[in-house]
């Protein structure tokens, strides 16, 4: 039911680590049209988040198990809008600050 577009070019990412923000869980709707992201239906705001200029209209049901990450450098990232929803099971943990550069040091759970 995804309109993602999966590139062979991506397959390197499972073998990486990430940092990324989840935006849906298990049967979430995701929906990202004109650069905002709606999650059932409800638009999601994020601070500190440069202006998305990505103009790519997706929707995405979350699968069971699985969550949906987005990048915060949304014009240039690779999440899951290339390679998919993540399997709980990858999750290895949890950001809670941003410590670098130093002079932006922030807490990064800062959902409107």
């Amino acid at each position: 039911r995804s309109t993602l577009d999966r590139s062979s070019a991506a397959s390197d990412v499972y073998k990486r680590q990430f940092i990324k923000r989840v935006v849906g869980f298990e049967g979430d709707e995701i929906k990202i049209k004109d650069g905002d992201i709606y999650n059932n239906g409800t638009l999601i705001k994020f601070a500190n988040i440069p202006v998305n200029e990505t103009k790519v209209d997706v929707t995405y049901i979350v699968p069971s198990n699985s969550i949906f990450v987005l990048g915060d450098n949304r014009s240039n990232s690779i999440d899951s809008r290339i390679y998919g929803s993540v399997n709980i099971n990858q999750i290895i943990g949890r950001a809670e600050y941003k410590i670098y550069p130093i002079n932006e040091i922030s807490n990064i759970n800062d959902w409107k």
